[in-house]
């Protein structure tokens, strides 16, 4: 595999159901994507988030290209925008969603299938990687990083653990993805970091409903 693995990337590979090769929560996914992306740049220390906003302090690229055009994107534009502004759409770019399957189809851990289903075009991801994919499961069963808390916490805020750990058997799980943070180990900058982005995530999920990119 090329490059480093990412929050967002993992967070994809927990989102696909593996029965019918759709994208679980994926009206929310471009914005939890982005939520990652940000989760990525604050603890590789190229960003800092505070009072809301998100600014670059090191533009030296990470070395994913997905992660890395977001961050020169941000520094070129100069400002320090808002969490909810910069995990927007972008209406010239493709959907987030749509750019993160295609680096993973493009690195052999998922492969898209398109076959026609009644007269239209339906689009199936099936994992290839299975060993990489359970490992991606015990990275929120057993949290052992600051990269493992911030992936379970983008887990909650779009509603994916409601997928994962549902009803009342999954209750305990979705409870403990969202005190994450609350745990000790945590240096305060990280925390307040995955909670403001967490926090930012889940707002707009909770504004805008569904219609995001879907698969």
């Amino acid at each position: 595999m090329l490059g480093p693995v990412t929050i967002g990337d993992d967070l994809l590979l927990l989102a696909i159901n593996p029965r019918d090769g759709r994208v679980q929560a994926a009206e929310h996914m471009g914005t939890a994507l982005r939520g990652a992306e940000a989760l990525d740049l604050s603890l590789a220390r190229r960003v800092a988030v505070a009072d809301g906003r998100i600014t670059v302090t090191d533009p030296r690229p990470i070395g994913h290209p997905l992660v890395d055009r977001a961050l020169a994107t941000l520094h070129a534009e100069g400002s320090a925008p808002r969490l909810q502004v910069w995990f927007a759409e972008r209406p010239t770019e493709p959907a987030v969603l749509h750019q993160y399957v295609g680096l993973l189809a493009d690195r052999g851990v998922i492969r898209v299938e398109r076959r026609g289903d009644g007269g239209r075009m339906r689009t199936r991801l099936v994992l290839v990687d299975m060993e990489r994919s359970a490992y991606v499961h015990t990275r929120i069963e057993n949290v052992a990083s600051h990269s493992d808390r911030a992936l379970g916490s983008i887990v909650h805020a779009c509603g994916l653990d409601e997928y994962l750990y549902p009803g009342l058997r999954g209750r305990s799980a979705r409870r403990r993805l969202a005190r994450l943070t609350e745990e000790d180990g945590l240096a305060p900058d990280v925390r307040d970091a995955i909670d403001a982005i967490g926090t930012a995530v889940s707002d707009m999920v909770n504004r805008d409903g569904t219609g995001g990119a879907t698969f």
